[in-house]
């Protein structure tokens, strides 16, 4: 029990115009968190965390309800990758708001970040 895992977020897009694109978006985050496992590493895939947690209208980005969702879902994500020891972003980061702000948040507070999963290998090897 002395030696822990690495713990690693995985960040990419969730929200998306239609309830399929949504769930690819969530079976491509979770294709990525199992690699990790299978690396040896422990992944938390938010996207599975809270998967249909969303109010209904909460995928019309700018609606309230997004609005409302977005702010309570991304504090959670905050927390979860504050308990973390680094946060991998998937393909495609770069176009999601939530994504966005996970960076910059996992910046500000000196986590690693990985783009790629050699990068994530490394780490876990090293840890």
């Amino acid at each position: 029990m002395g030696n822990r895992l690495p713990l690693i977020y995985v960040a990419g897009p969730y929200s998306a115009p239609t309830q399929q694109l949504v769930d690819e978006n969530v079976n491509i985050a979770r294709a990525w968190a199992e690699l990790i496992w299978n690396c040896g590493g422990v992944a938390i895939c938010p996207h599975l965390n809270t998967q249909g947690f969303e109010k209904p209208g909460a995928m019309r980005e700018g609606s309230s309800e997004w609005r409302s969702d977005f702010a309570m879902f991304l504090s959670g994500d905050f927390e979860i990758i504050s308990r973390c020891d680094g946060v991998y972003f998937i393909d495609g980061w770069e176009q999601s708001k939530g994504a966005v702000a996970e960076f910059a948040f996992a910046k500000y507070m000196g986590y690693p970040c990985f783009f790629t999963m050699q990068d994530v290998m490394k780490f876990i090897d090293e840890y």
